[in-house]
């Protein structure tokens, strides 16, 4: 492992090369990624890294990025709004952006994805886990446009269902947390009107034929305007981590 500093505009960026992690700052080959990184938080000073940064944060480097890649985010299970499923059982949910399985290169094994129309339907729409579709659903091939009911203080909307994704082993898909049992078309989470206090990892596609290093350079000047401080200690910079195997 090798330990590189590099400072551009006052902005330390730390670069540990290693197979597991790539940082924004020095020049390096996509490991095997599929060109598929997920946006992190560290300080310099510690080197201490955040799995998730705030909402404020990743607008900015999303802008900051542009052309050079696709961003999406898939939230945490049990972030989403909760449903019910057959026999009333609570299905654990996941938000996401209408791009992300798109980002990450995956096609429903029923059904289908989610569209930019669905952001203009009124009804939410959802994708089931293949998990959840076999145990809950008892794998029934009508699933798909079955409606289930929203559960809260406050009721969800309901939610229909438009697909089922199939068997994702986490080496395939670390991205998505396995314990969800449904994705939920989210159409705000890269909206400033989201929340402050949200937070979340942005899923990065890089556009063809962009290395990280130039990523590193059109992000310079954002990076420099999240000099705030983290956890308690000043100096953010940003990196892009695999969690993809080698």
């Amino acid at each position: 492992m090798k330990a590189v500093m590099t400072v551009v505009g006052g902005v330390a960026f730390s670069s540990i090369l290693t197979a597991q992690s790539t940082m924004i700052g020095r020049p390096a080959e996509p490991y095997a990624t599929d060109g598929v990184f997920v946006l992190r938080q560290f300080t310099v000073k510690s080197g201490q890294g955040y799995g998730t940064m705030p909402h404020e944060y990743a607008l900015q480097a999303i802008d900051a990025l542009g052309a050079l890649a696709e961003v999406a985010v898939v939230g945490m299970a049990g972030g989403g709004p909760g449903y019910l499923g057959p026999g009333n059982a609570r299905l654990v949910t996941s938000e996401m952006t209408v791009n992300a399985l798109s980002v990450l290169r995956i096609r429903p094994l029923l059904g289908r994805g989610f569209t930019k129309d669905d952001l203009r339907n009124p009804a939410r729409v959802a994708i089931l886990t293949h998990t959840a579709w076999l145990k809950i659903f008892n794998g029934r091939p009508d699933v798909i446009g079955m409606t289930l009911r929203g559960i809260a203080t406050s009721a969800a909307p309901a939610a229909v269902i438009v697909g089922v994704l199939p068997s994702l082993t986490p080496e395939f898909a670390p991205e998505l947390d396995p314990s969800a049992d449904m994705l939920i078309l989210s159409p705000d989470l890269l909206q400033p009107s989201f929340g402050s206090q949200r937070t979340y990892a942005p899923i990065v596609r890089l556009a063809p034929g962009v290395s990280v290093w130039q990523i590193h350079a059109s992000m310079a000047t954002a990076i420099a305007g999240l000099s705030g401080s983290v956890g308690g200690e000043p100096g953010t910079a940003l990196r892009l981590d695999t969690l993809r195997q080698k």
